[in-house]
């Protein structure tokens, strides 16, 4: 449960991995990058583009918490996880996470981690009234929506033929809980948007990372165990492509590509 801006502050006391972003109509508290011990405290998993109000330091609005990779940390192994017990597995879309925010004049603005920022506003092209008025009510009543935006304009690897708002999940903004499935898809239907696809579960005995890290033409799969883990799994083909985008990004690394004869591998 997190209230007040206070309360996210001293967890992050002395920590130069998390930013303090003030602006005039919030403030957003994010990392920029994690160390070894930075969410040994999983509460720091909360400061991950969670927003504040300025004037009195109440909590706005709520995105998603920080999650893993399977295999990145001790607890998220693959011989850990057990499919046997309760959970779901949605895809993995390949764009920005979005989720609107009440400013104190009323008004509902699309927010990255970071806020108010260039790819916002892109994903604004979405806001009609009859979206910011549902956002208004479900933001009104302490729930923060949480959708990713992709779009041939906003593109990271993955092509997208189309400007979409898929709706990933719904939080209480104060306790940090999230809406079940069905919550979620009703809020879809309200909002007049996509619902994120499910997959089915895997079978008894399939092998079922390696078959999502064998997967082409996507990023992976999120998988949400009913005990309160999530985990990301991510295709190895859009690992490497995002890792290589990552480095042709740089232009040092662009001269080392150049030298070591693999701009070919590169270049689509």
């Amino acid at each position: 449960e997190i209230r007040h801006i206070d309360e996210a502050l001293a967890l992050i006391e002395g920590r130069k991995e998390f930013v303090v972003k003030r602006d005039a109509d919030y403030i957003a508290i994010d990392y920029v990058v994690a160390f070894a011990d930075s969410f040994e405290d999983m509460r720091r998993a909360e400061l991950r583009g969670i927003k504040f109000y300025p004037d009195d330091g109440a909590i706005m609005a709520r995105p998603f918490h920080k999650f893993f990779n399977v295999g990145e940390r001790e607890h998220t192994q693959p011989h850990l996880l057990d499919f046997a017990a309760d959970h779901t597995i949605m895809d993995k879309l390949d764009g920005s996470m979005i989720h609107p925010a009440l400013l104190r004049d009323g008004r509902v603005r699309f927010m990255t981690r970071m806020g108010i920022t260039d790819t916002a506003r892109l994903a604004e092209r979405h806001a009609s009234p009859d979206l910011l008025a549902a956002l208004a009510g479900f933001l009104a009543e302490g729930v923060t929506p949480i959708f990713e935006f992709t779009a041939p304009d906003n593109r990271i690897v993955v092509k997208y033929e189309e400007s979409t708002l898929t709706l990933l999940a719904l939080r209480h903004t104060i306790s940090g809980a999230y809406a079940h499935r069905g919550e979620v898809e009703a809020a879809a239907r309200t909002l007049g948007v996509g619902a994120v696809r499910l997959w089915e579960r895997p079978p008894a005995g399939a092998d079922f990372v390696a078959n999502v890290r064998a997967l082409k033409g996507a990023e992976g799969v999120v998988v949400r165990f009913a005990d309160g883990l999530w985990v990301k799994i991510k295709g190895e083909e859009y690992a490497l492509m995002h890792k290589a985008k990552d480095a042709i990004s740089r232009e040092k690394n662009v001269l080392a590509v150049l030298l070591d004869g693999i701009a070919d591998d590169l270049r689509p």
